[in-house]
């Protein structure tokens, strides 16, 4: 019994009978390697790398048995002794099993680990007597072959000639040999003459045949104890190498020689890439950008260096050559360097991610250093590849810079300024007497700055601003830049409040002062939100957010001011933002609705139109009032769709109204159009659109504008004004006389009528300078050729007033308040 380790491979889908085969193997002591697979297919590939001297089958393997996978693995060419496990012992099967090649076969219940280690050494030991015994009979059958079989085993091409050179016999490689070497005639067999097939033919001048000739004759002359040669023999199809090998048959070459042709093109051409490979390594050993070393590993001195880390140290090859790492500034000294290589010796490879690095002029760089260990020549040796990696070390500290700072001006950005606020806000955690501020900064009319003085120019004040924070805070202090003109400050361990309030005055002052910028001094002022720690801060965002808050309610209480932060202000906030949510679902859910105030003829008291309201009807509030949603509609944008709406409506109630009513006068409809909506370019197309569903004649639509709304682009919105006015709608300046003077524009606007703002009207009896600035705008508007309506009526004596002015229209609640559709057509039938 052979004393390796007997290998055996367990194909079973039962896990609790691998444990508990484990475990009888585990009975056997050493000698046994058991390997499991849990399936048919696993134990088909397993079987087939022919690895196991002994394979253990179960019967039971899923859709498929165990005699199928041992008659599957015999078709393959699977000669591995094998076992088949059954449940129960069954006659059947287990001669089904040995029909199908099993050698023997156990019942898994009734298996020991005595009998199943003597079952195993039994099949192994049976399989090594028949490869013995097979191997003994080929043997035999060997010796008992002729010379002819005995030459024909052999990988050459062999001939035996007599002293003469002429060949006694031949094994069938020489036959095939002498036909692809086109030998003519019977040169090739028996009782021919080798050294005449050998002469080179007159057309040749093969040296190489000529040298052959010489070869064989000295040998089978005595004149030489064997001839040898390489020689190439190549056809069209394929290059070929050959040795050639002749020794005499007895010791004088009296009785011939052997002749002896070899097949060595894979050994030649084996040599041949070997030449190429190490031809291609000194050119990448030579070419390489990254820095290689040999090193002796008994004497750890370098034996070979490349152009590329000669370039980067700074020696020459020859200085190189001889000394250690640690002598080079690849080690911090000889121990180290030792310790290195006990390591290299340890694990086969070392590898420095970050190593630093002194070149012969003193040049400090930063490389990245692989080593590990071959075999050359029966010598150990080591090679190291040295990649410098200071350049890209600077661009990743660059970009790790530029990642957490502003590109602009230097300072950290909202990341890193907000990993500097979490750790305050944790270190306020731990310390209860340690307190932090945060101050939020934003430059007031930093638009303007831009628009007057160019980008450029607004660019070097954020620059010069930024420098002018750091010059007001204390080391451990941090000043960010969020983006835009907005600036933050983190004070760390304050003492009160009083503290931010002191750093907020400092920087009012210091930014107050102009900065001289380009041959010209821009200064600001600046809106400061502060908020101070308290143990219910969670995170950085929760301060910043109370900070910003803090900051929009000083610029909403004049500007250059600063504002800390209380619960009043985030309550606010809170409800802006349900507002905001509660009128996007309230243009979705159609919680909108219109009521209709009556304009009125001041001539003849009669009906002239009425002027569109929208109100909002929501379904926990109830009714909210317009001065309360429409700022936020206009601030969020949803006052586009919503202004949309109120136009359709309107247009299409009036169209009803007037399909319904055939009076004698016209029926107008006055829709307030909000500064957003006159600012879309597809204003027209949209108010087009509403008169085109609706069938509504644009003479009857009167587009409410305000004069602010007016002004505030007045180049555009005359342009605008033209084209509302070519579609055939009327158009009021709504408010007029409260917003931006437009007085130097009017005659160019083509509007057809000034509503007077219903705070003058209310004024006109108790006010000269109120009623000075009615009697003043209609006198303006009927010298323009536009007709005036005046609005918040609500007394007779103000009618009487407006009527004394020609005043031609009124509107307020003295004739009606805002009314609903049915209501409102009651008025009509009137």
């Amino acid at each position: 019994m052979k004393s390796q380790t007997i290998r055996v491979l367990l194909i079973e889908d039962d896990e609790d009978y691998y444990f508990l085969t484990r475990q009888l193997f585990s009975q056997f002591g050493d000698g046994y390697d058991l390997e499991w697979v849990h399936s048919y297919n696993e134990g088909l590939q397993a079987a087939s790398r022919g690895e196991h001297d002994v394979i253990l089958v179960d019967y039971r393997l899923g859709e498929v048995n165990g005699v199928e996978l041992i008659r599957e693995m015999q078709k393959s060419g699977c000669r591995i002794p094998m076992i088949l496990l059954t449940g129960q012992g069954d006659r059947t099967v287990d001669i089904e099993a040995m029909h199908a090649g099993a050698a023997d076969y156990l019942v898994k219940h009734e298996t020991t680990a005595a009998l199943l280690e003597r079952t195993l050494r039994f099949i192994v030991e049976r399989r090594h007597i028949e490869e013995d015994l097979s191997r003994s009979e080929k043997a035999y059958r060997h010796l008992a072959q002729q010379q002819s079989s005995i030459l024909n085993a052999l990988p050459a091409n062999i001939a035996l000639v007599d002293s003469n050179g002429k060949i006694i016999t031949v094994n069938e490689g020489w036959k095939k040999f002498a036909i692809d070497n086109d030998f003519a005639g019977n040169n090739c067999g028996s009782g021919s003459n080798y050294l005449a097939a050998c002469e080179p033919r007159p057309e040749s001048s093969n040296d190489d045949a000529a040298l052959a000739i010489s070869g064989i004759r000295e040998v089978l002359s005595g004149a030489a104890g064997q001839f040898e040669m390489e020689y190439p023999c190549h056809s069209l199809l394929e290059q070929r190498w050959f040795r050639m090998l002749v020794k005499p048959l007895t010791e004088n070459g009296a009785d011939g020689a052997v002749v002896m042709h070899l097949d060595i093109t894979e050994h030649a051409l084996a040599e041949e890439k070997m030449r190429a490979s190490e031809n291609r390594y000194h050119r990448l050993f030579e070419t390489a950008r990254d820095g290689i070393l040999i090193l002796d590993h008994a004497t750890r001195q370098i034996t070979d260096a490349n152009p590329f880390i000669v370039g980067l140290l700074g020696y020459s090859h020859d200085e190189l050559v001889g000394k250690e790492l640690w002598e080079i500034g690849l080690a911090k000294d000889e121990e180290a360097s030792i310790a290195a290589f006990r390591a290299l010796q340890e694990t086969g490879y070392i590898r420095y991610e970050d190593l630093p690095l002194m070149t012969k002029d003193g040049k400090q760089r930063e490389v990245e250093f692989i080593s590990n260990g071959y075999e050359e020549n029966g010598h150990q040796v080591i090679q190291c590849n040295i990649r410098d990696i200071t350049d890209r070390k600077a661009s990743e500290e660059r970009i790790i810079h530029e990642a957490f700072h502003d590109l602009l001006t230097g300072l950290p950005n909202r990341a890193l300024f907000i990993e500097h606020l979490n750790k305050a806000i944790a270190h306020a955690e731990r310390h209860d007497n340690k307190l932090y501020a945060l101050l939020f900064l934003d430059l007031d009319h930093f638009k303007t700055i831009n628009d007057s003085v160019g980008h450029t120019t607004g660019d070097q004040f954020l620059v010069a601003t930024a420098r002018r924070l750091e010059t007001t805070l204390r080391p451990e202090d941090v000043v960010a830049r969020m983006g835009g003109d907005e600036f933050t400050i983190l004070l760390n361990d304050i003492r009160s409040i009083h503290d931010a309030i002191r750093v907020a005055n400092r920087v009012h002052d210091s930014l107050a002062l102009p900065f001289h910028l380009n041959g010209r001094d821009v200064s600001t002022t600046t809106s400061i939100g502060i908020a101070l720690s308290t143990p219910e801060y969670g995170g950085a965002e929760e301060v910043l957010r109370d900070a910003d808050t803090a900051m929009y309610r000083a610029k909403t209480l004049g500007r250059g001011r600063h504002e800390i932060f209380n619960r009043s202000m985030h309550e606010k906030v809170v409800a802006q933002l349900k507002l905001e949510t509660d009128l996007r679902l309230a243009v979705e859910r159609k919680e909108f609705f219109l009521q209709y105030q009556p304009i009125m003829s001041l001539k003849n008291n009669r009906l002239r139109g009425f002027e569109a309201l929208i109100r909002w009807r929501h379904p926990e509030r109830g009714l909210v009032p317009p001065n309360e949603f429409i700022p936020t509609a206009e601030e969020t944008g949803l006052i586009l769709p919503i202004g949309n709406w109120v136009l359709y409506e309107a247009c299409r109630q009036l169209r009803q109204w007037q399909n319904w009513w055939r009076g004698d006068r016209p029926l107008t409809m006055n829709v307030n159009l909000s500064a957003k909506q006159f600012s879309q370019v597809e204003l027209v197309q949209q108010i087009a659109s509403v008169l085109e569903r609706t069938g509504l004649q644009a003479e009857s639509l009167k587009l409410e504008i305000t004069e602010s709304a007016v002004m505030d682009q007045a180049e555009v919105a005359t342009a605008m004004l033209w084209q509302l006015k070519e579609l055939g709608v009327k158009l009021h300046i709504d408010d007029f006389g409260t917003g931006y003077s437009s007085l130097s524009y009017l005659h160019r606007f083509p509007v057809d009528e000034l509503k007077i703002d219903g705070l003058f009207v209310s004024r006109m009896e108790a006010d000269d300078e109120s009623s000075q600035i009615v009697a003043t705008i209609v006198q303006l508007a009927h010298n323009l050729g536009m007709e005036v309506t005046a609005e918040g009526v609500e007394t007779v004596e103000q009618l009487a007033h407006l009527r004394a002015l020609s005043c031609e229209y009124g509107q307020g609640y003295y004739f009606s308040g805002p009314v609903g559709a049915e209501s409102a057509k009651l008025m009509i039938a009137a």
